[in-house]
């Protein structure tokens, strides 16, 4: 896989890619980077060019300047502008899900397919675990007790734990060793979530009725982070542009729980002619 860097603000970011053919971006969630998509990369690059960056604070990538809430998108713009590419599939998964369907709403024209997965935005609710990290100092203190405890966080983003390899649970221990890394994601995190849950002003339930591109959504049925009723309010608002799949005995995390059937699918609808 060939490894690569560019500038954003004035921070180095890390970014992969492996494969031919048209451009398929993946962006991870929170607390994630590209090793997010270790039992996916292989089969998605035997049909697409697969480009997997690790966001700003994130993986490898530095720690940004500052931070907003458009910070996503108005990265997702720099990012493909320097590589040249004008359009592209765009997949995204929890914090990653709701960056692809916030620039997809404002740069539709750049976004030939969107899959989105267990994505926040679309309600008030999300897991206590999130919630309690959102609290001044109570999160710092966890962040910090925890960052050699990552088994015990599996438990409450995915349905079955034991299935993610133990080289990808040692990257993710590595990472959170990096204090200005646990520093920035906390931050991230409080731009979105406080006690009571999803803050309003991340809301797109709204909004996702606009988009004029075509949609896979994706969620566990046993997701602990996010309701997949979520997906059925998303999918609601997109019935003429869109599919929704659920999976069963799977939480958070789908492609890395059910990566058979996650890279069946998305590579089903994204090679697919718009029939629908």
């Amino acid at each position: 896989m060939e490894e690569n860097w560019i500038k954003f603000l004035g921070s180095r970011v890390f970014w992969k890619k492996k494969g031919e053919g048209f451009p398929l971006i993946l962006l991870h969630g929170l607390g994630g980077a590209s090793f997010s998509w270790f039992a996916n990369v292989e089969e998605l690059a035997q049909h697409f060019l697969v480009i997997l960056p690790d966001l700003p604070g994130f993986g490898r990538s530095e720690v940004p300047p500052h931070l907003s809430l458009d910070f996503g998108k108005k990265f997702l713009f720099h990012f493909v502008h320097s590589l040249g590419i004008d359009q592209f599939y765009l997949l995204g998964q929890s914090l990653g899900g709701y960056l692809a369907l916030d620039f997809a709403l404002n740069f539709p024209q750049k976004v030939k397919k969107l899959v989105l997965v267990s994505f926040p935005g679309m309600g008030r609710e999300i897991g206590l675990f999130l919630r309690i990290f959102s609290l001044p100092l109570i999160g710092e203190a966890l962040s910090f007790l925890l960052k050699n405890q990552v088994k015990l966080g599996l438990k409450e983003i995915c349905f079955r734990p034991e299935l993610i390899p133990e080289e990808i649970i040692r990257e993710i221990e590595n990472l959170r060793k990096n204090p200005k890394l646990r520093k920035f994601q906390l931050k991230a995190l409080r731009l979105a979530v406080n006690l009571f849950g999803q803050k309003k002003e991340i809301f797109l339930r709204d909004k996702i009725q606009d988009l004029k591109v075509r949609t896979l959504i994706i969620w566990g049925i046993e997701d602990k982070i996010l309701p997949f009723s979520h997906g059925f309010l998303a999918f609601h608002n997109l019935t003429q542009n869109s599919l929704l799949c659920l999976f069963s005995s799977c939480g958070h995390w789908p492609q890395a729980e059910q990566p058979d059937l996650f890279n069946r699918e998305v590579i089903k609808f994204l090679k697919a002619k718009d029939s629908f």
